[in-house]
């Protein structure tokens, strides 16, 4: 039946026959309907299946936007489908689905299997021409979602032939595993034809990352209609999980009031500043750890349990974020930052770890650098010690969440 549908929804779209039609609606909606409909299928090849907001998403507030339910829909499945396919099999069979949103087109998505970069990234103008021209009042958002598994994983090779039509990424896939070649390229339409594109990381026999993004923009309440209004007071929905013969778990951040037995790498060199967020940080139970600057950094994070050497030793001091001054004596924060990455693309760092960059420097172009160096979010100087705990919060919640799989968001 499957082979059928995508066979049919090809013909659609060869023959500029399949539409996007944008109506109100909550991402979060879709993404756990969308669940719902694997509940039969995850329990009965006992894969765990997971929603999880990215901190990017509550911190954007999103509520309802302007989106075409359906057609999200029909990525989503595709690209589930596609990961059990390839986990049902292994020992270990988890499928993470990721969403978050930002405000400008995402270059590519930062994984633990390496970059997620779009397929036909040089075509930045592209748009969703479904949306006409925005309300006053609306806001412009781009709208991501990951499909993580713990199925086999692909080569550079493998990867190279996927998103085509009749492609599958190995010979003889369709005899081992069924299916057309044809559900990832209908993604890959669909996402285009909604603004955005799509993606892969891989890394053979650990695990794949599959992504898109659609461009939208918010709706306000006040343009719902009123049979809307009525059909859904309640509060904002929060992500579901189908874990067969296990708890359910919220998964929408942030999850607790404080970001309780978290271990923070403050890097600051204004000893002022320095003394008293770390007061601050303890105070809300966090465990902290100082550094002068970023070759001390380097040096903590040597003894540490993140560390290759270190990662079975139970002595180790354990480090979940880094909090990173920007200018610094000896090394500073972007130097550091861009350390930090390589020494995780060589294994020596054995898992990412996230870096939120403080500066007094709050222009665009000075984020930009920032984000590019590899930091994951800015704080612009002087903040609160609330704001802070609330930032923190977001990482705190996704770190406990996400682990092993670990996303974020490389920003313009």
């Amino acid at each position: 039946r499957r082979v059928i549908n995508d066979v049919l929804t090809l013909s659609r779209l060869k023959s500029n026959m399949f539409t996007i039609t944008p109506m109100p609606g909550r991402p979060i909606d879709v993404v756990n309907n969308t669940i719902k409909m694997f509940s039969t299928k995850s329990a009965i090849e006992e894969i765990e299946i997971e929603a999880l907001q990215d901190y990017s998403y509550h911190n954007a507030d999103i509520d309802y936007v302007l989106l075409d339910p359906p057609r999200l829909t029909q990525v989503l499945i595709n690209m589930i489908s596609n990961a059990i396919k390839f986990t049902s099999s292994q020992p270990t069979r988890r499928i993470s689905i990721v969403y978050g949103a930002q405000k400008y087109r995402p270059p590519r998505i930062r994984t633990i299997f390496g970059d997620l970069d779009w397929i036909g990234a040089q075509d930045t103008e592209r748009v969703n021409l479904a949306l006409g021209t925005p309300d006053s009042g609306s806001e412009k958002l781009y709208l991501y979602f990951c499909v993580q598994d713990t199925g086999r994983g692909m080569t550079k090779e493998e990867q190279e032939k996927l998103f085509q039509r009749f492609s599958q990424a190995r010979p003889k896939t369709d005899i081992a595993y069924g299916g057309s070649g044809l559900g990832l390229y209908i993604c890959r339409q669909l996402s285009e034809k909604q603004g955005g594109g799509v993606g892969c990381a891989s890394r053979s026999g650990e695990g794949s990352v599959f992504g898109f993004y659609i461009q939208t923009t918010t709706v306000k309440f006040t343009d719902l209609s009123a049979e809307q209004k009525l059909a859904d007071p309640a509060p904002k929905a929060k992500p579901v999980n189908s874990r067969p013969n296990l708890p359910q778990r919220s998964s929408s951040a942030p999850p607790d009031p404080k970001p309780n037995n978290f271990h923070i790498l403050l890097v600051e060199d204004n000893l002022v500043n320095q003394k008293i967020l770390a007061n601050q940080l303890r105070k809300a139970k966090c465990t902290v750890i100082v550094a002068n600057h970023g070759e001390e950094a380097l040096n903590i994070l040597e003894g540490s349990d993140c560390w290759q050497s270190r990662s079975d030793d139970a002595e180790a001091e354990k480090i979940d974020l880094l909090l990173m001054d920007w200018e610094m004596p000896v090394m500073d924060g972007l130097t550091c930052t861009r350390k930090i990455r390589e020494l995780e693309n060589q294994g020596q760092i054995t898992r990412r770890l996230d870096i939120i960059g403080t500066t007094a420097n709050v222009r665009q172009e000075q984020q930009d650098q920032a984000m590019e160096a590899g930091m994951d979010s800015v704080m612009s100087k002087p903040f609160t010690v609330g704001e802070l705990l609330q930032r923190i919060l977001c990482f705190a919640g996704r770190l406990r969440m996400l682990r092993p799989l670990v996303l974020s968001l490389v920003e313009h």
